[in-house]
């Protein structure tokens, strides 16, 4: 057995990317050699490549003397069931006393790479969803009382070419005299920053930031995008986690007549053009397409022409689209107990069941989204030349 050839690297890579996390995490333990391989940020890379899928992340009512709890539910797209509307599905919940101490008004960032950050008032923690290690940061100390007055945010980012996650925080006080003054914009890079840095204002006026619940953040790429309003008057902002600048990105009117607008949740930057016809079962959207140089600064991107689609029913909305070109659709007025993936080409839809009985599903604060596991460790983001 000595003498007999090693496996390759990439072998052991794609036999590894089938098992689930828990095992492979599991399989750590088995030798030195198993531990170096799994530990290797190129499989945190592939294993993402082959665990494709949707998350819905849900904030459910908890039961009378229990915890509060965080739901995320997991579509696998890769592994399609037996049954015309199975597909794999995994709910992880994570019991909020997990991260001890006083979590006031706990709320959670956007998922990025398959982390996210939760947050409240005096603590932030980093969460791996896939494997369920955390990793607690030095948040800023806001004054957020009395919570109606102060009002604050945090947006976890990854700078693509750093190869570094970073958190943004917002943070505004309805105290201070000015306008500027009340708006504070700050940065954290995880594992490098031992403190927090002030960046510059963007250029909007301070009515207009994403804490509107009703707001749609996208993240891409290393860019946060939002949009101010609904029509081509507010300008779609963008925020680079590489360069740390805003952007603001004038909307398309290409008819020369105000136009309402929604951010698609996930797949390219798009923004869809609401219909006017209430009974129309034709969705427009408009691509826009970003501009990285090599230097990893971000340009000025261009808007596409408008695509059409002609969806099975006027009751069900445009959430996202699949690096398949294939799209997520869900229902208007119901909370969505079942989703659709729905071939444009073809013209078929498939339906896709998040929880059998829709009375039972828990209020969630977020719309479904693309997501692809990961399993690196988050104890090597101290790293630049780290894994993604």
């Amino acid at each position: 057995m000595a003498d007999s050839p090693a496996l390759p690297l990439e072998l052991h890579q794609e036999i590894l990317r089938w098992l689930p996390v828990k095992s492979l995490m599991r399989f750590k333990c088995i030798s030195v050699t198993w531990h170096s391989i799994i530990k290797d940020p190129s499989l945190a890379l592939v294993y993402r490549a082959g665990s494709r899928g949707l998350l819905v992340v849900e904030h459910p009512e908890p039961e009378e003397g229990t915890n509060e709890k965080t739901v995320f539910t997991f579509v696998n797209l890769n592994f399609e069931g037996y049954g015309p509307r199975t597909y794999l599905l995994r709910r992880s919940t994570v019991d909020h006393s997990k991260f001890g101490g006083d979590w006031e008004q706990m709320q959670t960032t956007m998922v990025v790479n398959g982390l996210v950050c939760f947050y409240g008032v005096k603590r932030l923690c980093l969460y791996n969803i896939a494997t369920r290690e955390s990793l607690e940061v030095v948040p800023v100390q806001c004054q957020v009382n009395p919570p109606n007055e102060n009002f604050f945010a945090y947006f976890l980012g990854f700078d693509p070419v750093n190869k570094l996650y970073k958190l943004l925080l917002l943070f505004i006080s309805k105290e201070a005299q000015t306008a500027q003054s009340r708006r504070n914009w700050k940065i954290l890079t995880i594992g490098v920053d031992s403190s927090w840095r002030d960046i510059c204002l963007p250029p909007m006026d301070a009515s207009n930031n994403p804490l509107n619940k009703s707001t749609r953040l996208r993240y891409l790429d290393g860019v946060l995008y939002w949009l101010n309003g609904s029509n081509a008057n507010h300008p779609m902002v963008a925020f680079d986690f590489f360069q740390e600048k805003f952007q603001l990105i004038p909307l398309p009117n290409p008819e020369g007549c105000p136009r309402k607008y929604n951010l698609l949740s996930f797949g390219p930057i798009a923004i869809a053009v609401m219909s006017e016809s209430p009974e129309s079962n034709e969705r427009v959207i408009v691509r826009y397409n970003n501009n990285r140089r090599k230097s990893g600064e971000l340009a000025k991107g261009n808007w596409g022409d408008e695509e059409k689609y002609v969806i099975p029913s006027e009751e069900v909305c445009l959430q996202g689209i699949l690096p398949s070109e294939k799209l997520i659709l869900s229902h208007y007025f119901e909370s969505p107990a079942y989703i659709y993936l729905f071939d444009p080409v073809k013209r078929e839809s498939k339906e896709i069941v998040l929880w059998n009985n829709p009375f039972l599903f828990p209020q969630q604060s977020n719309p479904v989204n693309y997501y692809e596991e990961n399993i690196i460790s988050l104890r090597s983001l101290t790293s630049i030349s780290g894994p993604q």
